[in-house]
């Protein structure tokens, strides 16, 4: 096991220096293109910083450039932050608040418009003059610095979206994630001769896997043009023609070809791996990539952004009906999965409580917010003898009968309404079974107490109809008082459906009789 996981880059540009490594819409790289970059973003580095431990922005848009960056940026002993260009400059500002006192930002002139927004004595980085300069031999120097780094130290941090309106960021380390690549690159067995397709942002922790997968196996890592996700029929064709046998995607992108049937008459015969992570995967969309991709295993993944990628997973190997969930399966190598109640304690068998996590692939906390990390990474109170941390996820879960982890929802959205306890990913749960509608999300008006089924699909449905059809699995007082019909559900940045867009669109609504049932 490496402790450190910029070791991956130098043994793999060691071992195929020529071989395609990170390919994007414009340019790409080799591994050994890769090595000498991070090379020489390390020396700027350096020079600049000669401190260790720090936090470096990078600001840079998806592209091979940014990988060497991140690479760079852990040669030099530091860990980095990704940050999307395309932010708005107020979250920008709130995340390169939180980081002050920051040392570097590393960015290219694209973006450097961005510089009042840092604070005060931050160095810029500028990426395509650090390219141009002469290579410096600065090997002694980088092993020397990866030797003092353990592997309880930062490897990078990420920010996610806060409910105070903050973003919060959290810092992993590099067990975790090199915990965890070593268990997917056996697991999924990829190696040279596969191609990865990467949907996600950098900024979003499933790139992490990408990443790291082609540095540790060598398959090359394609990163498939954002513009592909919005017209699936070009993305049916990229993955053919680049004959990608390996991607890990958020549902919705999955969801997206299976409503529009567009891998009817397609071969891709290269497809081994369909793997999904970061929202509920719906099981008839699922199993029509399963259907259509014969070759493919699919894997139903979990895990939130607090442990290192996935914790949990599950390999298709069973029919389901349409409105059966998908299970989230069994925990990944060095992680337990613990159901736990109110007062933290263990449920009894298939009882459903708090989906909690423990093991090596927990995030240090949270930056500079010391009270969030304690209420969420609490010691693990049913276990008296020695003191041990886990990870309070916020999800509903229990155990089935096979002994398989089922999601249930999110605790914030579990709500009280006309003296009923009620989980709204129940009701999500049997709107999406409804044959037409290809997507539901469903929120709660506590101030008029109703509640407002939000679907996606190809025309507005009969709303007798549907709530006659709805009525079949649920009880009255679960069934939708308000029924938004769109098209195509809005996503954030990270392909996930906005809730809060879709709050707003309903609040839009309130003031006019369209919405309403």
């Amino acid at each position: 096991m490496i402790a450190h996981v910029g070791q991956y880059l130098q043994e793999t540009s060691a071992r195929w220096p020529a071989a395609p490594a990170i390919i994007g819409a414009e340019t790409s790289v080799t591994f050994g293109q890769l090595a000498e970059q991070a090379n020489q973003i390390a020396a700027a580095l350096i020079d600049v910083s000669p401190l260790t431990k720090c936090p470096i922005a990078v600001l840079l848009p998806r592209a091979p450039a940014t990988v060497a960056v991140f690479q760079g940026v852990l040669w030099s002993g530091h860990f980095y932050v990704p940050l999307d260009p395309q932010s708005p400059r107020e979250r920008l500002g709130k995340i390169l608040t939180d980081l002050s006192p920051l040392a570097v930002v590393l960015s290219q002139q694209d973006h450097l418009h961005l510089a009042p927004i840092l604070p005060p004595h931050t160095s810029v980085i500028e990426l395509e003059a650090t390219l141009l300069s002469a290579p410096t031999d600065i090997r002694k120097t980088i092993q020397l610095r990866m030797e003092q780094t353990i592997d309880t130290d930062p490897v990078y941090l990420k920010y996610t979206s806060g409910s105070t309106g903050h973003p919060k960021g959290v810092v992993l380390p590099h067990r975790a994630v090199t915990d965890y690549i070593e268990w997917a690159a056996a697991t999924y067995q990829l190696g040279p001769d596969d191609a990865i397709g990467n949907q996600a942002a950098f900024t979003f922790d499933v790139s992490v896997q990408d990443i790291y997968l082609c540095l540790k196996t060598g398959a090359p890592l394609y990163l498939i043009p954002e513009s592909h996700f919005s017209f699936p029929a070009n993305l049916v064709d990229y993955l053919s023609t680049h004959k990608i046998s390996y991607f890990c995607w958020v549902p919705s992108v999955l969801v997206s070809v299976s409503k529009l049937n567009l891998l009817a008459g397609v071969d891709l015969p290269q497809l081994r791996w369909i793997t999904v992570l970061g929202e509920v995967m719906p099981t008839r969309h699922f199993q029509y990539w399963a259907a259509h991709c014969p070759t493919a295993t699919l894997v139903n993944t979990y895990g939130p952004t607090e442990t290192a990628i996935a914790s949990t997973y599950y390999v298709l190997d069973r029919a389901f009906e349409d409105d059966q969930p998908l299970p989230i399966g069994t925990a990944c190598r060095n992680t337990e999965i613990l159901i736990l109640d109110e007062q933290q304690l263990p449920v009894s068998d298939q009882q459903t409580g708090e989906i909690c996590i423990r093991g090596s692939s927990l995030a240090l906390g949270y930056w500079n917010d010391p009270e969030k990390t304690a209420h969420a990474f609490p010691e693990i109170v049913h276990r008296k003898h020695y003191p041990e941390k886990m990870y309070r996820t916020g999800d509903l879960g229990y155990w089935n009968e096979r002994g398989e982890l089922m999601f249930v929802g999110r605790l914030d959205t579990q709500i009280k309404h006309l003296g009923y306890r009620i989980e709204l990913g129940e009701i999500e749960s049997a709107a999406s079974r409804v044959v037409e509608i290809h997507r539901a999300c469903v929120l709660y008006d506590a101030s008029r107490q109703q509640l407002i089924l939000c679907y996606e699909s190809g025309r507005e449905l009969d709303r007798g109809a549907l709530r006659k059809e709805l009525a079949e699995t649920l009880p009255a007082y679960m069934l939708p008082r308000v029924l938004l019909h769109m098209p195509t559900f809005p996503l954030n940045p990270n392909g996930k459906v906005d809730r809060q867009q879709l709050q707003s669109h309903y609040l839009s609504q309130t003031t006019t009789p369209n919405g309403m049932a």
